[in-house]
């Protein structure tokens, strides 16, 4: 199922960033710096009426996230996108994105930025 965050998710958001991009891709200590800024001024600072973050829960486990962030009053921005390797081919990433477009147009964006800030 897909549901929106709540507080604990964050830290999964974080850890499994960094786990997945450290495995797959070979990302270093100052990818695991930024996405931990970025994911904890999320839930610190996000206006959480017009930004969100959803997971994707599969047996009672976070297997995978999308956020939608507010860069200014008509652009959102797609954030923190990602499905465990053990979830991948399931459709799981088609439905998260989907989410995250219904919710941007819910919220009367116009545009997209695809610069991660």
């Amino acid at each position: 199922m897909i549901r929106t965050f709540v507080q604990k998710d964050l830290q999964y958001v974080i850890e499994a960033h960094i786990r997945i991009y450290r495995n797959e891709y070979n990302y270093d200590h100052s990818f695991a710096e930024f996405i931990t800024h970025a994911v904890n001024s999320f839930g610190i600072k996000g206006n959480h009426s017009r930004e969100m973050l959803w997971i994707v829960e599969l047996d009672h486990t976070a297997s995978g996230s999308i956020g939608l962030t507010q860069v200014n009053e008509n652009t959102a921005q797609l954030r923190w996108f990602l499905i465990e390797p053990e979830a991948r081919g399931a459709g799981w990433g088609v439905k998260l994105i989907e989410q995250a477009i219904l919710f941007a147009k819910e919220k009367d964006y116009t545009s997209g930025d695809p610069v991660d800030q």
